[in-house]
């Protein structure tokens, strides 16, 4: 069974800092493929996507106002995203609900 779920994100400089150094990041994950080259009617470089497989809620606080705490945040969600995209094994969906149906492709 499939759900709904509607997310959206707001940071808030507060009543002490002059910049806000928090970062946040909401985004779906799912499966996408770019076709090079077909003979299909579908333009060259064309990007198709899969359904949304979850979704991904980052927050990076800031430093509390530490020299480059905006630039920290920012390299903590930047980092993050470089990883779950690059680097990170992705797994098989699994059939039933135990241990034992997950396997690392």
């Amino acid at each position: 069974m499939s759900g709904f779920m509607d997310c959206c994100g707001l940071s808030d400089i507060g009543r002490q800092r002059s910049s806000n150094e928090d970062q946040f990041l909401i985004s779906d994950v799912c499966k996408s493929m770019r076709v090079h080259q077909t003979s299909l009617a579908l333009d060259h470089q064309t990007r198709l996507f899969g359904e949304t497989q979850g979704k991904l809620l980052l927050v990076a606080d800031g430093m509390g106002g530490h020299e480059a705490g905006e630039r920290a945040s920012q390299l903590a969600i930047d980092s993050f995203v470089d990883y779950a995209l690059n680097r990170l094994s992705w797994f098989i969906s699994p059939s039933g609900e135990s241990e034992e149906d997950f396997e690392e492709q």
